[in-house]
């Protein structure tokens, strides 16, 4: 197995054993892996989701779900973004970040609320969050949630032993063969 050093912000870079991680998925699934990614390099872009909205809605994910290394990540981009180490640690704990404009805040509603829900979204909470973002931002924001719901998915195959150092670690490289980047982080 050869080390493999991948960017993870502007001066900290991670070095791992690529071999291990990346056949887990990609050849396991190589076709699935291609157009999950495929299709993630449309969903991350700003033009479809500004990166506030996107960051927060991530963050509403991580406080709903087990993910410390997609957390750890996020709180560097988080940051990127213009948020304050308060706002991230307030959305990370489930609790809505104080000094948010109200599209942001409906962003990581819908986010929380996306990662929290096992069926339809209730109508009074959708007319709620289009009250305070265009519909776009909102598909945004749902596209963002489905697609880290898989990455959680993924993430949940460590087991409780965390047998692979963080299947992000996957992801990450698997970004970077495809050419995503989300502000230089997973």
């Amino acid at each position: 197995m050869r080390p493999f050093i991948r960017r993870r912000h502007k001066s900290i870079y991670t070095a791992y054993t690529a071999d291990r991680h990346v056949n887990l998925i990609y050849s396991y699934t190589p076709e699935t892996a291609k157009a999950i990614l495929s299709m993630w390099k449309t969903c991350v872009k700003p033009s479809h989701i500004k990166p506030r909205n996107r960051e927060l809605a991530i963050l509403a994910l991580c406080s709903v779900y087990d993910a410390p290394y997609v957390a750890y990540c996020h709180r560097i981009a988080g940051k990127m973004v213009g948020l304050t180490g308060e706002q991230i640690e307030d959305a990370l704990d489930g609790k809505e970040p104080q000094g948010l404009d109200d599209e942001e805040v409906a962003a990581y509603r819908l986010g929380r609320a996306l990662s929290e829900t096992r069926g339809p979204l209730h109508d009074d909470v959708f007319s709620s969050i289009t009250s305070k973002m265009e519909k776009s931002q909102a598909v945004g924001v749902a596209n963002i949630i489905g697609g880290y719901l898989w990455i959680v998915t993924l993430i949940q195959l460590n087991g409780e032993d965390r047998r692979w150092v963080s299947i992000a670690f996957c992801l990450g490289h698997l970004f970077n063969l495809f050419g995503i980047q989300v502000s230089g982080l997973l």
